[in-house]
């Protein structure tokens, strides 16, 4: 029970950092974009930081 614990844990802190990862060059893409861009990339961002909340709560 531990070990899958520790897994589940391992697991989360992998989704985790790659969320980061994609939010971090999706912001730095967003800073070349027009305006239209710019929502629709707000939008893919607000999905990544939601998929990371629920990770978290899980």
């Amino acid at each position: 029970m531990l070990k899958e614990k520790i897994n589940t844990a391992i697991e989360h802190a992998r989704a985790l950092a790659l969320i980061n990862k994609e939010c971090l060059e999706l912001i730095d893409y967003m800073e070349e974009c027009d305006e239209d861009e710019l929502r629709d990339n707000l939008a893919d961002l607000k999905k990544f930081l939601i998929r990371a909340k629920e990770l978290l709560k899980g």
